[in-house]
């Protein structure tokens, strides 16, 4: 952790079919004083021509590139990446982003 912050972060990782769970532990964490970098809480946007991507309602603009781009910058950033994985489900997705945190 960076001396020059007072609080630990860190970025929460999982399939966003498990949204609730996210946003549980985003709370549990902030709760106890961690400044979580990413996501943010709230629904998903569910678009129609999107398959497998939903954004969080304030990134419905923003190319999906550019979402998972600030999401790999978040992990870089942050002092810790957990993963919540309901019944050991994690996805392809989260699969790379513990990729890039292993990275770091």
């Amino acid at each position: 952790m960076s001396r020059d912050r007072e609080r630990p972060t860190g970025v929460v990782s999982g399939s966003f079919k498990f949204k609730r769970d996210i946003d549980l532990a985003i709370e549990e964490f902030e709760d106890n004083g961690v400044n979580i970098l990413a996501p943010k809480l709230g629904p998903l946007l569910l678009l129609p021509n999107h398959t497998n991507f939903h954004p969080l309602r304030h990134e419905y603009h923003l190319p999906i590139k550019l979402i998972e781009d600030d999401f790999l910058m978040s992990i870089q950033q942050a002092d810790f990446l957990y993963v919540v994985n309901v019944d050991g489900y994690a996805g392809l997705m989260v699969s790379g982003e513990i990729g890039a945190a292993v990275a770091c």
